[in-house]
């Protein structure tokens, strides 16, 4: 169902990047099969090799070992096998937990978003959530309309408020991480939260997306990324067929938001840019609330 048979082109970095990552997933769980007695029908992968094999990006910031295999049990289970590293999971035998890709038995993409709970922090849980429900159907996994009915269908375990609280911010048809950090960080200096993927009929009557958008403002956001030269020039094309419209588009990358003057100049001219549009329901916070404080709904204006 979520395989991905054939090598997309390089210029698809999302997509060949699913697909390479699935591609390394299946050779190591290969290797851990043929280390271990264990029927392989009683062996389910999860968690990190699950989102290899789902083709699901890994939040930078995650620290797991590549070269094993994550395998998950009801109870704690011992294994002498080298290549896996094994976990234990209440929800294991839950109905829609489990899956098959390439023959294997593997995490379900909603069993899977639980799992990561208790892995990741919340900011990184969600944008791997947002990286499930992602825009591109070659990618996408779920629908958060799934993911919420599985989180609620569970036992209890450990992780199950942290998705809970993840869920209130994670959005539909996005299309990178980087998008999502960029859309919570916004929202946590105090910005309304911008539309995503916004089309636009631009010059030629192309259809283009906006990446983050105020439409009711015509003020939009691109996020410029790693790209390859050719995309490169794409991306381009597409900002100034949209640049040719009465859109205003404000563009970011990395260094703009991990430098902190550069993202306050940024900011600044952005709320410059609302204000004079008419946007008069909010402030710039001076500190950006917590991610844990955004999912709660704490969006008071204090200093």
């Amino acid at each position: 169902m979520f395989e991905i048979n054939e090598e997309p082109p390089r210029s698809d970095i999302m997509r060949h990047n699913a697909w390479e990552s699935q591609r390394d997933a299946l050779q190591v769980c290969a290797t851990a099969l043929a280390a271990t007695s264990r029927d392989p029908n009683t062996i389910t992968f999860s968690h990190y090799t699950a989102a290899q094999l789902l083709g699901v990006p890994i939040p930078i910031g995650a620290r797991f070992d590549a070269s094993k295999a994550y395998v998950t049990f009801k109870t704690t289970r011992r294994t002498r096998a080298k290549d896996i590293i094994p976990r234990v999971w209440p929800n294991t035998d839950a109905s829609g937990a489990t899956i098959e890709v390439h023959g294997l038995l593997c995490t379900s993409p909603e069993a899977l978003f639980a799992q990561m709970a208790k892995e990741l922090s919340l900011e990184d849980l969600i944008e791997f959530g947002d990286s499930l429900v992602c825009r591109d159907p070659a990618r996408r996994r779920t629908t958060l309309t799934e993911l919420r009915k599985f989180i609620h269908s569970c036992d209890s375990f450990q992780g199950q408020k942290q998705c809970i609280r993840a869920l209130t911010q994670i959005r539909e048809n996005t299309d990178s991480p980087a998008e999502t950090h960029l859309r919570l960080l916004l929202k946590r200096y105090g910005f309304p939260e911008p539309i995503i993927n916004v089309p636009v009929e631009a010059t030629g009557n192309a259809a283009h997306f906006i990446d983050l958008a105020y439409p009711e403002y015509g003020i939009g956001i691109e996020y410029n990324g790693g790209h390859h030269r050719d995309q490169i020039t794409q991306d381009w094309i597409r900002q100034n067929s949209i640049q040719s419209t009465e859109w205003k588009i404000f563009v970011v990358d990395r260094e703009i938001l991990a430098t902190p003057l550069n993202l306050t100049m940024f900011l600044a001219c952005l709320e410059q840019a609302l204000v004079s549009a008419g946007a008069k329901r909010f402030r710039r916070r001076r500190q950006p609330l917590s991610v844990r404080e955004l999912c709660d709904g704490r969006r008071n204006h204090s200093k």
